[in-house]
């Protein structure tokens, strides 16, 4: 089975409402090249007059996958509240690594960037083995090491960012494209900070 970019099931439940099922491979932790990523499935009850109740999400790993388990995962969804309400969107709202939680592996890095004025928000070294020395995102560990900033990284950082071949990079983030790249990581980010002082000092 391919990879399953979106996928939308309506079912109906109880007092009228009916429930929309999103299966997405848009996830923080997933790369189009990289089956260790998940699938984020959200879900939205709307009421007979078609305003949202209700939000809930699951994410279900890409490489442990199944039709069967999907469908069953819906039918005992659409049956059971008790059942349903462990995957309410209210339990879990926010990141919860702080902002002063920095792996060992990072630490020079992250004081570095600050020092730059480039402030930093949240950061991970990413997971060795997928899933079970870091296992939850949510726990503030992801399966690919990442740095996330407070404000939007100049165009020049950037640039050098994107030079290297084992990172990804948009505005106000920066992380390594495979998890097998996360041992690179460190020497990538050090490399881009390395360079964009230099630039700094040549203007």
């Amino acid at each position: 089975m391919g990879l399953i970019l979106e996928k939308k099931i309506r079912r109906k439940i109880e007092e009228g409402k009916r429930a929309v099922f999103t299966l997405s491979a848009y996830t923080y932790d997933f790369h189009p090249d990289n089956n260790e990523g998940c699938y984020t499935c959200n879900i939205r009850l709307f009421d007979i007059n078609n305003h949202i109740v209700d939000e809930f999400y699951r994410h279900f790993l890409v490489s442990n996958y199944s039709d069967n388990h999907y469908k069953r995962f819906i039918s005992k969804f659409c049956v059971d509240i008790n059942y349903r309400e462990q995957f309410n969107i209210k339990k879990d709202t926010v990141e919860r690594r702080n902002n002063n939680e920095i792996d060992e592996e990072i630490v020079d890095i992250i004081n570095r960037l600050n020092l730059m004025g480039l402030r930093t928000k949240y950061s991970c070294q990413g997971t060795k083995t997928p899933w079970k020395d870091r296992p939850h995102k949510s726990d503030g560990h992801s399966i690919t090491a990442y740095i996330t900033f407070q404000e939007n990284l100049p165009k020049q950082f950037i640039v050098l960012a994107r030079e290297c071949d084992f990172i990804d990079v948009n505005t106000t983030t920066i992380q390594s494209k495979r998890r097998e790249f996360n041992i690179h990581f460190p020497e990538c980010v050090t490399r881009i900070i390395d360079k964009s002082e230099s630039v700094r000092s040549n203007h």
